[in-house]
């Protein structure tokens, strides 16, 4: 499903992608991939904007391979924290940022999002996650604890992603 700006946007321009970056959990039980892009956009009253986008895929691993994350009927996977910020190289100070915590992700395993950033000036900038605050949680090895009698459920599934980023100039 597109989002819900699509409609304000006249002009899509290239998209630049960040690199992207694994964190694992406990003992490496689980992953999520992620990277973040950006893309320079023309709205409909002639301003600039720039989209971001969040792209994640959730794995666990089962014997000797990976294998997507889906969820249990009895957790799914979900951001329970994420925040996107924006800022000029070398600022201290956050420009705009946008908070996507309590998505889920799809029955696939991934975690998409898109964010119009708006009013910014001419410059270079960096957008990224936050690594204080972006924690999924959730996923297969929940039920290992579910049905174990462990009071912490998150122990294998909970992951505290790292900053993936991406710099960009408009």
């Amino acid at each position: 499903m597109p989002p819900a700006f699509v409609d304000t946007v006249v002009r899509w321009e290239t998209p630049v992608t960040g690199d992207g970056v694994d964190d694992y959990g406990v003992k490496r039980w689980s992953c999520v991939s992620h990277r973040v892009s950006a893309t320079p956009a023309t709205l409909k009253n002639g301003d600039t904007a720039l989209i971001a986008t969040v792209d994640m895929t959730a794995w666990y691993y089962w014997g000797f391979a990976w294998y997507r994350d889906t969820g249990t009927r009895f957790s799914k996977v979900r951001m329970s924290g994420s925040t996107l910020w924006v800022r000029k190289p070398g600022d201290r100070t956050f420009s705009r940022y946008a908070d996507f915590s309590g998505g889920q992700f799809d029955s696939s395993g991934n975690f998409h999002t898109d964010v119009l950033i708006t009013g910014l000036e001419p410059g270079t900038y960096k957008i990224g996650l936050s690594s204080s605050r972006s924690i999924k949680t959730g996923g297969y090895w929940w039920d290992e604890h579910l049905f174990n009698g462990r009071t912490d459920r998150e122990y294998w599934t909970q992951i505290e992603l790292t900053k993936s980023a991406v710099t960009i100039t408009i």
